[in-house]
């Protein structure tokens, strides 16, 4: 059964993080509400010795008295304002903080087929984009609705203690106004949805206009005037959706705006009647007016917007419900105690991999890339999966690594279906180089090491060493604690060469029993992929290694070559023996064979 998130989520979710923050803002909001309501009498009594008191032409004690009172009031609503902004300010960054953590941890448990789903990706840029603001947003829209709840609810029991006909004239306008909030927040937040993706698109292309990433093809290709007009049409796009619909509710506010004016001139008329039969004093009478008119200013416009930003949180907690819902990885939680440092040691070795009769297809295709793909692969060899592009050869590894389990047949690592591996487990047999590496802005130290457990010193600067870097990393003015990248003017940025090197270290650092390279050198001319393979052969440390390609550089080199094709391995062996084979790998390394002559 589905699990349902009301907007009472906002207040059990801040009163679970913060339960003392949240109830001095609960007590606040209702001081804030009762001041005004307490100002009415305080008000009209200070009126009416004021004018007894001109009457008389001197000031008497009652006089100082109401003033004090008066003066007492509003003191005491500026103070209570003053530690109102304070205890939201507070309490806002620990629930934020904690909200946050929530929705970290539901993203970082999704499944890999959701994180592929381009409309569960809006879903979730739609819950997390301003996540912490929004959500105690949200809680403080609801306690000022219930603040001023208890304001109109006293202000409207006060008037019409004194005339009836004053009270109805207030419901009146309540009935009128909320519907038409209503209407307005459910659209400001459907053009909300609307509009973030041509904002965030927006935002894509504004980087590109901006970020020292993109600056040299900036220069070269001097693309800037006709980027910056897609990042025009696309941001005014979502101007046009968002300003459609403020002006559409602008007018709806408005008009009903227009009613509430009457109505104050109405209540003010009204309430002649028993100042002039002497049944109300003019203090009274003022304060009254005063009331009446700041409730229907309450209720057309306070309210009218508290109500329509609470449709439009009913609907981000609506989306949010979904995002809860999002399909997590079946396995993420199996063992919640497991101690993946202990089982990285204890599953050191690795003596077999075994895919049997393993079929995939993606989520939402009809068309399977893997069918019945078998082969095994030994402790103490390196092996490359080559084909061409679509064959699945990187589906492989993606099975390999538990990101995806809806597959027919089975996968073993020493003996053990990896369906049955705590996640943490699985993880802990791999390092992996990808072509999409990382580029982490943060110290050189950190870079090579995160993710890798225990290492020293020393092993660091050897593997640098080994990699061809020493004289790079002696140029660093804090060697191993320099921050890189382009994340601040103080940053040392790599060439595009010396980061696949840093994310190769990263691999070996790590000391896992399988180590991976998918790709990793696509965007490199052929010299420069042979030497990076070479220093991958000659530093590695693992019991298996495993290299997907559709370039045969590195491949030729490996202990074994499996060819994929149709989901199959249609091709298995040596260098020299596919060759002999005329088959599918002579053919692709024929058509290469110039790139590495």
């Amino acid at each position: 059964m589905l699990k349902t998130y009301s907007l009472l989520y906002y207040i059990s979710f801040t009163f679970k993080k913060s339960k003392i923050g949240a109830s001095v803002n609960v007590i606040l909001k209702i001081a804030i509400a009762l001041i005004p309501i307490a100002q009415i009498p305080i008000l009209a009594n200070f009126i009416d010795n004021t004018t007894e008191a001109l009457g008389r032409g001197r000031i008497t004690d009652s006089l100082i008295q109401a003033a004090l009172f008066f003066i007492g009031i509003l003191l005491l609503g500026y103070v209570v304002n003053i530690f109102s902004a304070f205890a939201k300010a507070k309490t806002s960054a620990i629930v934020g903080a904690a909200y946050e953590k929530q929705l970290l941890e539901k993203q970082s448990s999704l499944s890999y087929e959701v994180i592929e789903n381009s409309e569960a990706h809006e879903l979730i840029n739609r819950v997390t984009e301003d996540c912490s603001e929004k959500f105690f947003k949200g809680f403080d829209n609801l306690m000022a609705i219930c603040e001023y709840a208890i304001r109109i609810a006293g202000i409207a029991i006060t008037v019409m203690s004194a005339n009836i006909y004053v009270g109805a004239i207030c419901f009146l306008v309540m009935v009128i106004i909320i519907p038409i909030a209503k209407k307005c927040g459910e659209e400001d937040y459907d053009a909300y949805d609307a509009s973030s993706g041509k904002f965030r698109r927006a935002r894509y292309f504004r980087n590109i206009l901006s970020e020292r990433d993109y600056a040299d093809e900036r220069k070269i290709f001097n693309y800037s005037r006709p980027v910056n007009e897609i990042w025009k049409e696309k941001f005014g796009e979502g101007i046009k959706i968002s300003r459609s619909a403020t002006k559409k509710n602008f007018v709806r506010i408005k008009s009903a705006s227009c009613g509430t004016a009457i109505s104050s001139c109405l209540i003010a008329g009204l309430l002649l009647l028993p100042l002039k039969s002497g049944e109300m004093s003019a203090g009274v009478y003022i304060s009254l007016v005063s009331a009446s008119i700041s409730l229907i200013s309450l209720i057309s416009w306070n309210i009218a917007y508290l109500i329509e930003d609470c449709i439009s949180y009913k609907l981000y907690m609506d989306d949010f419900g979904k995002f809860m819902e999002l399909k997590e990885n079946s396995r993420q939680n199996l063992n919640q105690n497991f101690n993946s440092a202990y089982v990285f040691e204890k599953n050191k070795s690795v003596k077999e991999i075994a895919f049997c009769n393993v079929r995939f297809k993606y989520p939402c295709s009809e068309n399977y890339t893997l069918e019945g793909l078998s082969f095994r692969m030994t402790s103490g060899k390196r092996y490359a999966f080559i084909g061409e592009n679509g064959a699945g050869k990187t589906t492989i590894v993606k099975l390999l690594f538990g990101l995806y389990d809806n597959y027919e047949g089975d996968i073993f690592i020493n003996d053990t279906n990896i369906r049955n591996m705590p996640l943490e487990e699985l993880y802990s047999y791999f390092s992996a180089v990808h072509q999409d590496f990382a580029r982490y802005q943060i110290p050189l130290k950190d870079n090579l090491t995160i993710g890798c457990g225990n290492f020293s010193e020393q092993s660091l600067l050897s593997l640098i060493e080994k990699m061809g870097l020493t004289e790079k990393f002696n140029s660093l003015p804090e060697r191993l604690d320099t921050d890189v990248g382009r994340l601040g003017d103080y940053g040392v940025d790599f060439s595009g060469g010396e980061w696949q090197r840093i994310a190769i270290m990263r691999a070996l650092m790590r000391n896992a029993p399988i180590q991976v390279m998918d790709e990793p050198t696509a965007s490199l001319d052929p010299i420069s992929e042979r030497d990076l393979y070479d220093l991958f052969a000659n530093s590695f440390q693992g019991d298996i290694g495993i290299l997907i390609t559709h370039r045969l550089g590195g491949a030729k080199n490996a202990d074994e070559i499996m060819v994929i094709s149709g989901g199959r391995v249609c091709e298995q062996g040596t260098h020299n023996e596919l060759l002999t084979l005329k088959g599918k790998y002579s053919e692709m390394y024929e058509a290469q064979r110039y790139w590495y002559s």
